[in-house]
């Protein structure tokens, strides 16, 4: 399988970290979730590298890519990230890229294929959000799982985590076996996204995403449908966004297709990546 590699590129916000692979072919772009970060993607890259050129980009914020500076509204929202994804092609030189996102990193594609539907070829969204889920993401069910989302926007997560490993490991560890599947997150993997999150500042800084979509959300705009190719990959053991919060997808995606992963959970590049990789092979 082919190896990955990291490389650096200097971007007009900072330094942002990538994990690539493959030399030739079409170009695939993988946004990553939290908590995590390119890591999400470690055994989807090998696979997708077969036929593609797999480029994989830590978020600002998140693992080994810079801090932003400024108001989280501003530097760390949809939007924001959107804009570092589109001048990263552009310094690589990837001519229209697939876009696969995971969690933040599905908000993000949405967001790059909306602004910019040319310049991309299509879509890989797993267990995505989307503006049809309405109410169901404020029923009572819902949001039990949310809780931490309302937690991170006060000060005290900063206080209680950041820079305190065993305080990093016990609340992540909490996601990745609560928002699994039916096969648990390997511990090694685990433990390596703890070591990246451990470090002073880096919990804190990946707090602005949430920060950010709480702001805009208080005076979020109806938005057009994407007609962009897209396919659809779904757990059926994601708490976080269960099948349920799949009605309407079809309506904000309408050149889309959904695929149910049984016993897959919230983590779908890490609990199914072959499903993943032959997504991405069928977009290309």
């Amino acid at each position: 399988m082919a190896a990955i590699a990291d490389d650096v590129v200097a971007l007009s916000r900072g330094r942002m970290r990538l994990a690539v692979a493959g030399n030739g072919g079409p170009p695939v772009v993988f946004l990553h979730g939290w908590p995590g970060f390119s890591i999400d993607y470690r055994d989807v890259l090998p696979l997708v590298a077969r036929r593609a050129r797999a480029v994989a980009p830590d978020f600002f914020g998140f693992g080994a890519s810079g801090v932003p500076v400024g108001p989280p509204e501003e530097v760390a929202d949809e939007a924001a990230f959107a804009d570092d994804v589109i001048e990263l092609v552009d310094a690589l030189g990837l001519e229209q890229p697939v876009l696969a996102g995971h969690d933040v990193g599905s908000a993000v594609a949405a967001a790059i294929a909306r602004r910019a539907p040319d310049r991309i070829r299509g879509l890989v969204l797993m267990n995505p959000t989307h503006p049809f889920i309405g109410d169901k993401r404020w029923t009572p069910g819902a949001q039990r799982e949310a809780w931490y989302q309302h937690f991170h926007l006060l000060p005290l997560a900063q206080a209680l985590i950041d820079g305190q490993r065993r305080a990093v490991e016990l609340y992540l560890g909490h996601f990745y076996a609560h928002w699994a599947g039916s096969v648990p997150i390997g511990r090694e993997l685990v433990a390596s996204v703890v070591d990246a999150y451990a470090r002073p500042g880096a919990f804190a800084a990946s707090l602005a995403w949430y920060r950010a979509r709480a702001a805009h959300r208080e005076r979020a705009q109806p938005v057009a449908p994407i007609e962009v190719p897209t396919i659809a990959l779904w757990g059926d053991r994601d708490p976080m966004r269960p099948l349920e919060q799949r009605e309407g997808f079809e309506q904000a995606f309408p050149r889309s297709q959904s695929r149910v992963l049984s016993g897959v959970g919230h983590f779908v590049p890490i609990e199914a990546p072959e499903a993943v990789a032959e997504a991405v092979g069928e977009v290309l």
